[in-house]
């Protein structure tokens, strides 16, 4: 009786266990996958090809891109660019001139601001309001990644 029981349980077993495991190694290799490509292979999102995936903060923006992007209020096309270290705009200075007050803005692709030129970007008009009001000279950073939330920010 048991022999029998073990003859039918051992194949379902073995076929439930391999439909389970099944999907996880398909996860794990498309993931490996992605990592080596440096990009989402699924997406046809030119702006996926600013965010990379990341072993410390699930994901990071790529240093030294450039996508170009439309305004979806006026039409304009733009460029988006990020610097070295990975973040929209110029190239910081370091270290920072005598005088200077240094701001880095960490959020998600509201702040970054995908869909709108430099000049147009949040941080861009808080340097421009932080330096009417103190008046000196200021660089706001935008440290901003489509994507983030504070938890990630908080890595970050």
């Amino acid at each position: 009786m048991i022999r029998r029981l073990a003859r039918f349980i051992m194949p379902l077993l073995f076929a439930v266990l391999l439909l389970g495991l099944l999907p996880c190694v398909a996860e794990v290799w498309l993931r490996w996958q992605e990592y080596r490509a440096g990009r989402p292979l699924l997406s046809a999102d030119p702006r996926d090809e600013l965010v990379a995936p990341s072993w410390l903060t699930h994901h990071q923006v790529k240093p030294l891109r450039s996508i170009t992007g439309t305004n979806p209020d006026t039409g304009a096309t733009f460029e988006t660019q990020t610097n070295s270290f990975g973040w929209r705009g110029e190239e910081p200075k370091f270290p920072k001139p005598d005088g200077m007050l240094r701001v880095v803005v960490l959020g998600d692709e509201t702040i970054f601001g995908l869909d709108v030129a430099d000049q147009e970007t949040f941080t861009a008009q808080l340097a421009k309001q932080l330096q009417a009001a103190y008046r000196r000279p200021v660089e706001v950073i935008n440290a901003a990644a489509p994507g983030d939330c504070p938890l990630i920010s908080t890595l970050r």
